[in-house]
């Protein structure tokens, strides 16, 4: 009886220790599980992707480079470690190496561009500026690019330099300056604007051995090379005469009036104010034939007034400040 009874028990601290080991194994295989993950499938999925993959699996991810690929897009990976399928443990690194994208491209035309645009482009294709030249165009304007090297959609091959001629803008023509002496301010405003240049500040002296409204000094010199479009200063001997009924003071300031011929046709009135070599258009209209004009002079300051009447310059008047 007691020999049964020991067989008995025997049997049942057997079932236990055999429960007890498989218990064991089933608790260490669900906690190992827990704690690993089967790598997926990287190759050819973009960066951004694959690190929001390994971040919800936590994996690290370490780039082990990059590499020009003919058939894997630029910035998606070309190779992982370990291999898809793997078991690896949370907290451990995947290895990848990602794509630059084709070695060679086609050139980019940055013919046209200005040379910050050119270069925006060609660093965006991965390549380099190389020589610069620079020349003379009319037909380019200042600091755009005239031509290339290589040839605009040619293959070539990244982070190569291009080589870029840029225009300088057209040179400007000098010309001799004539002499203005002597001539009246009418004569001498006609030379000026009809020979590529711009009328400056306008003076006035007293001279009483000089003509009136004579030019009797001018800047540049005559004889000095002055660029097309640059702006000549005059002086001017001025004698104000008081009976002159063109305009008259007007608390403090000069009426200067001008009436239309009669006619049919409307005629283009343009009338500019020059005061410290600055000038201004203060009208540029089509006027009635027979109208009056009437223009208020600043009192205070030297002032020279253009009156063109369809592009013909038909007066010239030099008011003297506090006259």
């Amino acid at each position: 009886m007691i020999k049964k009874i020991f067989k008995f028990l025997s049997y049942i601290a057997l079932f236990f220790i055999i429960s007890g080991f498989f218990s064991y194994l089933t608790i260490h295989f669900i906690v190992k599980s827990e704690d690993t993950v089967v790598i997926p499938e990287l190759v050819s999925k973009d960066v951004v992707y694959v690190l929001e993959m390994l971040g919800a699996l936590d994996l690290n991810l370490k780039f082990q480079g990059a590499e020009f690929s003919s058939y894997i897009p630029k910035y998606q990976v070309i190779s992982q470690d370990p291999e898809p399928g793997s078991v690896l443990k949370k907290g451990r690194n995947v290895r990848i190496i990602f794509s630059k994208g084709t070695e060679k491209i086609l050139m980019p035309d940055i013919r046209g561009l200005n040379h910050m645009q050119a270069k925006i482009v060609l660093e965006e294709n991965n390549l380099q500026i190389g020589h610069i030249s620079r020349v003379s165009s009319t037909k380019f304007r200042k600091n755009h690019t005239i031509n290339q090297y290589p040839n605009p959609f040619f293959q070539v091959k990244r982070n190569i330099k291009v080589d870029m001629l840029i225009s300088e803008g057209q040179v400007l023509t000098k010309y001799k300056l004539f002499d203005l002496a002597g001539l009246s301010l009418d004569e001498a405003i006609f030379m000026i604007e009809n020979n590529g240049f711009k009328t400056g500040k306008i003076e006035t002296v007293r001279n009483y051995n000089k003509p009136q409204n004579s030019v009797i000094n001018q800047n540049p010199s005559a004889g000095y090379y002055v660029n097309e479009g640059g702006i000549v200063d005059l002086v001017i001997n001025r004698k104000i005469d008081k009976k002159d009924t063109n305009f008259s003071n007007t608390e403090g300031c000069k009426l200067f009036t001008y009436q239309l011929d009669h006619g049919f046709l409307k005629k283009h009135i343009l009338i500019k104010l020059n005061i410290y070599g600055m000038t201004t258009e203060i009208m540029n209209d089509f006027k009635k034939p027979g109208e009056l004009l009437w223009i208020l002079i600043p009192g205070n300051k030297d002032a020279t007034l253009f009156l063109y009447e369809d592009d013909e310059l038909k007066i010239t008047k030099v008011y003297d400040a506090f006259e």
